[in-house]
């Protein structure tokens, strides 16, 4: 952890009388249930613009920050990740190929 988190959970734990461990659990916290929720949308059936409107893909914790993402960002993700994978498996034989996901 860097020093400015450091001093962050150290400024935060003086201010509310908790432990710096108290005070890093409940940051993480909020970190950890923001990740599982995102890894626990399925993007690829979420196809429409109303689909995605339905799904919780914004995060806002007040004076902190906002996290969001829109149909057309996922989009370019994906579509970066086709790319790298595809750049990846050039000149990999289809022994190989198999093995990383890929169609023999």
């Amino acid at each position: 952890m860097d020093n400015i988190i450091k001093g962050i959970i150290y400024d935060v734990a003086d201010k509310t009388g908790k432990t710096p461990k108290e005070v890093e659990d409940m940051y993480m916290g909020v970190f950890k249930f923001i990740k599982e929720k995102v890894l626990s949308l399925n993007f690829e059936q979420l196809e429409t613009e109303e689909d995605f409107r339905k799904a919780k893909t914004n995060f806002n914790l007040p004076r902190i920050f906002k996290l969001y993402t829109t149909p057309i960002r996922v989009e370019y993700v994906k579509t970066k990740i086709r790319e790298s994978r595809s750049h990846n498996v050039q000149g990999i034989d289809a022994d190989d190929n198999a093995e990383v996901g890929g169609e023999e």
